[in-house]
């Protein structure tokens, strides 16, 4: 029997009787049960749980690197800015602030370390640390990792933002953005059927000119 199982039998104790009697059990046959730092009711999330759900938040951590069109999003931010009447140089000073609120809030979070299996736990000694430690508990140690990996993405929109408005400032023009073929893959990985999928798609949605009500 591993850690993981037991504490799935603890979970399934509903009643305090029931784990005092289990617990006295496993005592009598010299099974050690190290003390959980969490300070929560047990419920039915384990250990494999969070290890699965942490691997989760770092697959989504490389996928969002290798394919979140930071760029583009950076450049849209910029546009919008501009679009709402902000001169360059105020859009810069904006951006730069949000940059500043973005590191200070990906430090904060660097700080802390709700405990999940396998990790420490690590406290900033803020009233915060409960909340916070709360909310990971309640999504099996998934939103720790995901936030840093959500604020560090829109710290990178928020730089190359910053990065266009610059650029711009120095005088240089912001190049258009190339439309994508619409006769190739929007991406490498689609498979030729979904890719027809698609393009068949366009066909059965395109008006017909000559049922069109003048």
């Amino acid at each position: 029997m591993n850690l993981s199982t037991i504490y799935g039998f603890f979970r399934k104790s509903k009643k305090k009787e029931c784990i005092v009697e289990l617990k006295k059990t496993l005592c009598e046959n010299n099974i050690e049960i190290p003390r959980m730092q969490r300070q929560r009711q047990l419920n039915c999330f384990s250990p494999i749980l969070e290890e699965e759900a942490v691997q989760l938040a770092y697959d989504i951590e490389m996928l969002y690197k290798k394919y979140f069109p930071v760029a583009d999003v950076g450049r849209q931010m910029l546009e919008n800015l501009l679009k709402k009447g902000h001169t360059v140089e105020i859009c810069e000073k904006m951006l730069t602030n949000t940059l500043a609120v973005m590191n200070q809030i990906i430090e904060t979070l660097n700080s802390r370390q709700p405990k999940i299996n396998g990790k420490d736990e690590k406290l900033k000694g803020t009233p915060l640390d409960v909340a916070y430690h709360v909310f990971s508990n309640s999504t099996h140690g998934f939103g720790h990792p995901n936030s840093l990996t959500h604020y560090r993405t829109y710290r990178d929109i928020v730089s190359h933002a910053i990065l266009l408005s610059r650029k711009m400032l120095k005088g240089e023009p912001l190049l258009p953005i190339e439309k994508p073929d619409p006769n190739e893959k929007p991406f490498a990985l689609m498979s030729d059927n979904e890719f027809m999928a698609m393009i068949n798609g366009r066909v059965e949605k395109k008006p017909d000119i000559n049922n069109i009500v003048n």
